[in-house]
């Protein structure tokens, strides 16, 4: 996750023994009192070298939380393969862009679509096609 999306949730993060979160920083050393071996690491390493890291740590999965900018580095490096996107019944007038306005054309095809409450909140899920 990017460090913006990190300083939001810091307070309510779980640390479980399956989950490793990487936070992409320019500054890490501002978070060396914050790391925790094998839950939390801290990083400004290239998005290919934070992949290959955790493909030689054996981590088969990994979910990208970010913002705008997180998003925009590991989609132009074509290091995503599927997006999920959950659509909430509410209007906001305001609000972040998944990705940085002009800098990508990605193609997407529906995987799945998902109910998720009586509400009527959808969970999209698409595969990226590069």
């Amino acid at each position: 996750m990017g460090r913006k999306t990190y300083e939001a949730t810091k307070g309510s993060i779980d640390y479980s023994d399956k989950i490793l979160r990487i936070i992409v920083t320019k500054k890490p050393d501002q978070y060396d009192n914050a790391y925790v071996q094998n839950h939390l690491e801290f990083t400004n390493s290239s998005p290919q070298k934070i992949v290959r890291n955790l493909e030689a740590r054996g981590y088969k999965e990994v979910i990208l939380a970010g913002g705008e900018q997180l998003n925009t580095v590991f989609l132009k490096r074509k290091l995503v393969d599927e997006l999920w996107l959950t659509v909430e019944p509410v209007i906001f007038c305001s609000g972040h862009q998944l990705a940085s306005k002009g800098t990508l054309d990605i193609n997407l095809s529906l995987l799945k679509l998902e109910r998720l409450n009586t509400n009527g909140t959808l969970l999209l899920k698409y595969r990226i096609n590069n």
